[in-house]
């Protein structure tokens, strides 16, 4: 029996408005679908963002200071740096190369920028990651300044800078970005000391950030065997090199 056409009606009516439904719910499911992958993805880049800005302001750092003890002048330095937490101090690095006779010691205040769940921290020149899993390597991204002489018996020259101050801590809660304003002293006397791996010195550094002084000791071509005992780092000079050493210590604040 065929249906009235007012009936007929209702039912294309019905039909049509049943697709609309189906396609908004396939336009939604797809929009929900593509929005809880999408949102990881970008924090990821987000993160890796940031990162990369702690990099860089650490690197601005790191020129800051080498200018700065180059110079023997006093300056302000403003950094840009991602939303983190920026500390001067608070755990002291001894770094000590000896053979048995002569000593050179000296003491930095290592900086550290924590951001995006990621730290990064530099120490007297050494700039790199610190992991959170344990036994993952560090990621050196800056090494102290040096300069080779030779060959067969080269002296390497590395010019640690050693940061000098109280502990200080600053929050830059922007998420997107803010400053910090750093006040670079540095001082007048330069000590310089030079030791033959012949005579089996060897450095040590004392440190809370130990992983990246292995990564830049172990990568590094004057030394030999490097070994890590809790936050204590040695690493014995090569035979045939001879290491002299230049530390420049500078003041710096936060203001």
């Amino acid at each position: 029996m065929r249906k009235p056409q007012s009936f007929q009606s209702n039912d294309r009516a019905a039909s049509v408005i049943t697709g609309q439904i189906l396609l908004f719910t396939l336009v939604i499911t797809g929009v929900l679908s593509v929005t809880a992958v999408g949102i990881p993805v970008l924090e990821e880049q987000q993160a890796e963002i940031q990162v990369d800005q702690a990099e860089d302001a650490l690197i601005e750092v790191n020129d800051a200071f080498a200018n700065a003890a180059g110079t023997g002048q006093n300056t302000t330095e403003t950094v840009g740096v991602p939303a983190s937490t920026v500390q001067i101090g608070g755990n002291e690095t001894t770094v000590n190369i000896s053979d048995g006779t002569r000593t050179h010691r000296f003491t930095t205040a290592p900086i550290r920028v924590a951001t995006a769940g990621r730290t990064l921290a530099y120490e007297a020149g050494v700039m790199g990651t610190i992991p959170d899993t344990p036994g993952e390597s560090s990621l050196i991204y800056r090494s102290p300044a040096e300069s080779r002489l030779g060959t067969t018996s080269p002296t390497h020259q590395i010019q640690f800078l050693a940061i000098n101050h109280t502990a200080q801590a600053r929050t830059i809660t922007n998420p997107r970005a803010g400053e910090i304003e750093l006040q670079i002293q540095p001082q007048a006397q330069t000590t310089v000391s030079e030791f033959d791996g012949a005579d089996g010195a060897q450095i040590t550094v004392e440190t809370k950030n130990p992983r990246i002084w292995v990564r830049y000791l172990d990568n590094h071509a004057a030394f030999g065997s490097v070994s890590q005992s809790g936050d204590t780092v040695t690493a014995t000079l090569d035979s045939n090199a001879t290491l002299r050493v230049r530390a420049s210590t500078t003041i710096v604040k936060l203001i």
